[in-house]
């Protein structure tokens, strides 16, 4: 994995006024939950699209990667200006197993169709790993520098991560982050949309995980669920919907 952080523009004012009308008048849409739906859509390609991916693969230097077959489409509200800090994956010792070997990696790619600026929300606040902030170092001395760091960032540090409407911002799904606070009234609605790449490697562990906790046998039928899916010029791989689940449910559920 070559980095833990990325922001780039990608739709522009036409895009993001259509995509947000059909979220505010269509119900079924902002119901999507998987790829499968979403490019059923003509408009979810919009959203979903060849250049998206380029740019992922650009930002993150990934050649080999696995979408998972999963769609989050959010209205998000935090008006507390001191809490929601968080991570979405690894909480536990069974999921800090998989993510902390070397190869292993879960990016969220969130698409925010409104500004981010500070106090006033659309966006996220980022706590920036550094050498000594990585996951992957699980030494005693490590942890404790990263929870020095961690509070110092919080304390006394500004975290927002500005951005304009139509950004794309990608960030490993083990960083400390939350919605950016703000008080957004009922007229006034942000939209965030979030897709969920990993790798083989992650996706082999995680099952072996879910296999042991359930007695079961989902591993041997991995190779069945990955499908290639053509977007425009490029052949993308994409995880079955139900093996997506088991996967982001043994990386990151409250279990």
């Amino acid at each position: 994995m070559n980095k833990n952080f990325f922001k780039t523009d990608f739709l522009n004012s036409e895009d993001i006024n259509f995509i947000k009308n059909e979220l505010k008048l269509n119900p079924d849409f902002k119901k999507i939950s998987n790829l499968d739906l979403l490019l059923q859509h003509e408009k979810g390609k919009i959203i979903f699209n060849n250049k998206l991916i380029k740019k992922i693969e650009k930002n993150l230097g990934l050649k080999n990667y696995i979408f998972l077959n999963i769609v989050k489409i959010l209205n998000p509200r935090n008006t507390n200006l001191k809490s929601g800090w968080h991570v979405d994956y690894g909480n536990f010792d069974h999921q800090k197993k998989v993510l902390i070997k070397k190869n292993n990696f879960i990016y969220k790619i969130g698409l925010y169709l409104q500004e981010n600026s500070k106090d006033k929300g659309g966006g996220i606040d980022l706590l920036k790993m550094i050498y000594f902030n990585s996951y992957k170092n699980k030494s005693f001395f490590m942890s404790f520098l990263r929870k020095a760091y961690n509070f110092f960032l919080i304390r006394f540090c500004d975290n927002t991560v500005y951005s304009n409407e139509g950004d794309v911002i990608g960030f490993t799904g083990y960083s400390y982050h939350r919605t950016t606070p703000s008080e957004i009234s009922d007229e006034k609605k942000n939209y965030n949309i979030y897709f969920l790449l990993t790798n083989l490697e992650t996706i082999k562990d995680s099952l072996d995980t879910y296999d042991k906790m359930y007695k079961t046998n989902k591993k041997d039928l991995l190779f069945e669920n990955i499908k290639k899916k053509k977007i425009d010029d490029l052949e993308i791989s994409i995880m079955s919907k139900d093996y997506s689940l088991m996967v982001e449910h043994i990386l990151g559920d409250t279990l």
